[in-house]
């Protein structure tokens, strides 16, 4: 598995909404585990509803294809936003 590139794009904004391009989910809390348990467990939930997998296979799934991001910490509770590709179901 090959690391982000350095040079990749980055999105300006973190989705927290479904976008033309991926599935997002977004939590925050002041524990940063919490917040990056609550967005995942919020996206394994998603796909399996949007689209009918089995609760085990959206985990296995979204395990090698889900991209979740710390956001930049300003006050407060900690953000984390999970994304997606819709592509993946083209």
């Amino acid at each position: 598995m090959l690391p982000k590139r350095a040079d990749a794009p980055r999105p300006s904004v973190l989705p927290k909404e479904d976008t033309d391009d991926v599935f997002a989910t977004y939590a925050k809390d002041p524990d940063l585990n919490k917040a990056m348990d609550g967005a995942s467990m919020a996206m394994i939930n998603a796909i399996q509803q949007k689209k009918g997998l089995a609760r085990l296979d959206s985990y296995a799934l979204l395990s090698m294809t889900m991209d979740c991001r710390i956001a930049p910490h300003r006050s407060g509770d900690k953000e984390v936003h999970c994304m997606v590709p819709k592509s993946l179901w083209q």
